[in-house]
């Protein structure tokens, strides 16, 4: 019988560790990821304050009032709309 309680109290403790080991680190403090309201993108990367026109992947860039800016990620961050065009963006449309 002593056999049998220090083999459940194994598996229990076996379990609990496996669970704390698996968890993920905080996010960092630095502010370098955000989680929109609807939970969509929750880990994407955000652009500084000063730089609010957007550049996609696909060389594309949205500036603050285009209508799908708030469905994609922001792969490069610039401050003007001339400074997207001339590293080769396009506008959305």
């Amino acid at each position: 019988m002593p056999n049998l309680f220090m083999i459940v109290l194994l598996i229990i403790a076996v379990a609990v560790g496996s669970f704390f080991a698996g968890r993920k680190a905080a996010p960092p403090d630095h502010a370098t990821y955000w989680r929109s309201i609807q939970g969509v993108f929750a880990d994407r990367p955000v652009c500084p304050p000063g730089r609010q026109v957007w550049g996609s992947e696909n060389r594309v860039y949205h500036s603050p009032q285009r209508v799908y800016r708030a469905q994609m990620a922001p792969f490069r961050c610039y401050e003007t709309e001339s400074e997207a065009d001339m590293h080769g963006f396009r506008p959305a449309m």
